[in-house]
């Protein structure tokens, strides 16, 4: 289905647009733009937006005094550098990460018994506070498995958005269920 043009009245569109050039001077003809809509809107039941000034504007061939903007930021405008702050250092200025690494560290030095030494995994907290996603997804995964490497090889969980990533995927071609007691 076709949209339905938004008829607006000519003779005043070009009034307002004229009283408006006269009245003020404008930057760009964005801001002249949404100044003629908003000042349409006051005086006609019919409502549009700068965009469609723009449009009749073109449509009607309407000469403008207001020059045409300068293609990207506005001047004094504060952009970003280019300097790329490394994901370490970001982590190491948040607080929240800085005890979640903490309570990483706590929960991987408590020993289970002798098969379940997670402390062989505490590497992996620094590797996360270097800033590595790998690392903090082999660990997401080791928690979700209560840090058993081969239920994170047989996982079956397809709804969780880490499970194409998860590690030790080539573990899960050597186990079967019935192998681990599953």
């Amino acid at each position: 289905m076709a949209r339905t043009k938004i008829k607006v009245d000519e003779t005043l569109l070009r009034k307002i647009i004229a009283e408006k050039e006269s009245n003020n001077k404008y930057t760009a003809r964005s801001a002249l733009y949404n100044d003629v809509a908003s000042s349409y809107n006051e005086q006609s039941n019919i409502k549009i937006n700068g965009q469609i000034v723009y449009l009749r504007v073109g449509e009607l061939n309407i000469d403008l005094k207001t020059p045409v903007g300068k293609r990207g930021r506005a001047a004094g405008c504060v952009i970003n550098t280019g300097v790329k702050v490394p994901r370490a250092e970001k982590l190491a200025k948040s607080s929240d990460a800085q005890k979640t690494f903490e309570a990483l560290r706590k929960e991987l030095k408590v020993k289970y018994d002798s098969k379940h030494d997670n402390t062989r995994f505490l590497p992996l907290v620094q590797k996360m506070q270097d800033g590595s996603l790998k690392a903090a997804t082999k660990l997401m995964c080791l928690s979700c498995a209560n840090y058993s490497t081969q239920e994170v090889a047989m996982c079956e969980i397809l709804s969780c958005p880490l499970h194409p990533f998860r590690p030790y995927k080539g573990k899960s071609n050597n186990l079967t269920k019935d192998e681990s007691g599953v």
